[in-house]
């Protein structure tokens, strides 16, 4: 008599403690997965930095001075028309054609209709970082601001004197008679001692016409920068014996680099209940701070836990002439470095 052997299948208990296995290693190695991929995508936005800093090098190199914050194109005669900082390194950056377009008075003018504007505007992958997740490739946007020092309205009195190499490295260069020139000589604290181009989420378009800019901060959309501000109870003392000054209006939130980074978009800019210019700062959605490139070319990740002072001196070539509260002080690498 032939017996058969009767395979034995899963009981519904044995598939359930299966499926909990599998879920319980997916649910360990997602985070793994995704840590793995924001990595890859901020060695990404730091090579993208990375190009900048050298079409920025490339353009010193060439002018002898760094370009303005809002700079001056498409010139005939005493007529001329606006630019961001990162318009004018284009050529370095494979995007001499653009740079053309926007350097030509023939399309550039005041009679330039909202198609040609448009046209002339492209998306353009390397002035944005791969963690911001610009989806929308019909706006020409990026992620890339530059060190625009103190942030001073354009009605302000002291406007024009602000736009100096002591607070600051991408003067603005098409709203003031003076047309101020920052130059690697006057980086008296350094070229690798201070910042020079960082990310921003709220960095809106790489050509001219943001909020900000309308809103009395000429080119400041695409800048980041520093405010007349002092850490609740800091004293020039407490800081170090060489300090002097004294502390300005306290810190907010707002001022903070990363704050509100999942909420705020560039569209917050002119909000009365936050305060523009406040928001013109560092920002991104890399966990626990922002890319950034400082002034000799080379690349670090900044903490946004940094202290305020340190972040002031960071953005100023020049301290001990710069508009800082309290100024004077010595900068050690380690206040700043992860």
């Amino acid at each position: 008599m032939k017996i058969r052997n009767r395979q034995r299948a899963f009981t519904l208990v044995e598939l359930l403690v299966v499926i909990s296995i599998i879920g319980m290693l997916m649910a360990l190695l997602l985070p793994a997965v995704q840590q793995a991929r924001e990595a890859a995508r901020r060695l990404q936005c730091m090579n993208n930095m990375d190009n900048i800093a050298t079409g920025v090098q490339i353009f010193v190199t060439s002018k002898g001075y760094f370009p303005g914050l809002l700079d001056k194109v498409a010139r005939e005669g005493n007529n001329y028309q606006p630019a961001t900082w990162l318009m004018m390194l284009f050529p370095s950056l494979e995007q001499g054609d653009v740079y053309d377009r926007w350097n030509n008075p023939l399309v550039n003018n005041s009679a330039m209709n909202e198609e040609t504007r448009k046209a002339i505007s492209p998306y353009i992958p390397i002035v944005n970082c791969p963690s911001a997740l610009n989806n929308d490739h019909s706006v020409p946007s990026t992620n890339y601001v530059a060190n625009a020092g103190i942030g001073t309205p354009s009605s302000d009195s002291n406007y024009e004197s602000s736009q100096r190499a002591a607070n600051g490295v991408f003067a603005e260069r098409y709203t003031p008679t003076t047309s101020p020139r920052v130059t690697l000589g006057d980086f008296r604290n350094g070229s690798s001692n201070t910042l020079m181009v960082s990310e921003s989420l709220l960095a809106g378009e790489w050509r001219p016409g943001g909020l900000l800019q309308a809103g009395g901060y000429p080119g400041l959309d695409a800048g980041f920068c520093w405010l007349y501000a002092s850490e609740s109870g800091i004293t020039a003392a407490a800081i170090s014996p060489l300090a002097q000054g004294s502390p300005g209006s306290a810190v907010t939130s707002e001022m903070r680099i990363n704050y509100g980074k999942n909420t705020l978009t560039s569209t917050d800019f002119n909000d009365d209940s936050v305060g523009d210019v406040e928001l013109a700062r560092p920002s991104s959605l890399h966990p626990g701070g922002v890319n950034v490139m400082f002034a000799d070319g080379h690349g670090q990740f900044l903490g946004d836990g940094i202290e305020y002072h340190i972040y002031q001196q960071l953005m100023t070539p020049n301290d001990h002439k710069s508009d800082m509260p309290i100024r004077g002080f010595i900068l050690k690498a380690d206040a700043y470095d992860l």
